[in-house]
């Protein structure tokens, strides 16, 4: 009894001296909290026609402006190297902080706005961990590439050739974007795309989040999910539509395709489309309600314990 109340004392101690160190350390590096972060602006004068930002725990932004320059928010060891190299502006965070400056609260927020004179560009490329992405509708690129982990992403311009977007839990948002080949990609955030007019194929992966599309016409939908549910909204595919989901639910509103696959373990698939079709539907313990007049491409649509109601509009 006595070794054990001496390893509980132990114990005890060692929390108490954890907790005093983490306190002197936490006020010591945010003594001055609100002053954490300062802006600095870089001015460019090179040209470029494509850009590349590597960065860590900030928001970016597009502005659209007569001057070029880059404004990020910077504090002690955490800085950005901004260069044009090989006719590309790179934005890199320079972060020389030790472990214990790392550990802080801040009140404000850090943010990379940037300033540009031009709108058409050859590549965008963005690895952003944790911050916000937003970038307006007056902006065109030929091929976009953006992943990160935590933040969500805006994206309302235009590509022409390839956007690709991969977050872990942040949402995704696309708007506008037209003639694009579209990719994303999320684990536990939400997927919306609106206002798309594409000749290309769109990809779609969440693996809990919802994905909801309005006002979208495509080549081909392709789409996986575990638990969200998938939401169409005036979507028209010019060859082929196919969405898979285990638990979660796919809801058709006004959609149409050459033909449809649609697949749900325990969801329910539910809506209407605009054409005729011939139905193959199956579900082991599930209701089935389709059209009976059947004829023109093929809308395959199984479940295994979800309902299904299709209907024409």
């Amino acid at each position: 009894m006595k070794k054990s109340a001496i390893y509980i004392f132990i114990s005890f101690a060692l929390l108490f001296v954890g907790i005093i160190i983490f306190t002197v350390v936490t006020f010591f590096n945010n003594s001055k909290v609100l002053n954490a972060y300062e802006d600095k602006t870089y001015v460019i004068e090179q040209s470029f026609t494509s850009i590349d930002i590597d960065v860590k725990t900030i928001n970016v932004t597009f502005n659209n402006s007569d001057e070029c320059k880059v404004i990020c928010s910077e504090k002690t060891n955490l800085t950005y190297d901004v260069v044009v190299e090989n006719n590309t502006l790179k934005i890199k965070v320079v972060d020389e902080r030790k472990w214990y400056e790392k550990i802080s609260i801040n009140f404000s927020k850090a943010n990379m706005n940037l300033y540009l004179p031009i709108n058409n560009f050859v590549s965008l490329d963005i690895n952003n961990e944790t911050g916000n992405i937003m970038i307006p509708n007056n902006f065109t690129f030929e091929n976009v590439k953006i992943s990160g982990t935590t933040g969500n992403v805006n994206f309302n311009a235009n590509v022409t050739k390839q956007i690709a977007i991969n977050q872990t839990t942040g949402n995704i948002n696309i708007n506008n974007a037209s003639t694009a080949i579209i990719k994303a990609t999320t684990t536990t955030g939400n997927i919306s795309l609106t206002n798309i007019n594409s000749s290309k194929d769109i990809t779609l992966n969440a693996t809990t989040g919802k994905i909801t599309l309005s006002n979208v016409s495509c080549y081909d939908l392709l789409s996986n999910g575990t638990t969200g549910s998938i939401i169409l909204n005036n979507v028209i595919a010019s060859n082929d539509i196919y969405l898979e989901r285990s638990t979660g639910n796919i809801i058709l509103n006004d959609v149409d395709a050459i033909t449809l696959k649609l697949i749900a373990s325990t969801g329910n698939i539910t809506g209407t489309i605009l054409s005729n079709k011939v139905f193959q539907a199956s579900s082991s313990t599930g209701i089935i309600n389709v059209p009976s007049v059947q004829s023109g491409g093929v809308c395959y649509i199984s479940t295994t314990t979800g309902n299904i109601k299709i209907s024409y509009k």
